[in-house]
């Protein structure tokens, strides 16, 4: 997969993700929200490392 397909899936992940947490609690938003920056942050990090 190319790293243009796989931005895309990304985007559409998160899109659906962020669809679902708008009928959640604030509370429970956030707590998702965190851990879908900690996991994307992982990725990218990874990606950055094995790029260098």
């Amino acid at each position: 997969m190319s790293s243009d397909a796989m931005v895309r899936e990304l985007t559409a992940d998160v899109a659906h993700f962020c669809a679902h947490t708008r009928t959640l609690a604030p509370g429970q938003r956030l707590r998702l929200i965190t851990e879908l920056r900690n996991g994307l942050e992982r990725v990218t990090g990874q990606a950055l490392d094995e790029g260098m």
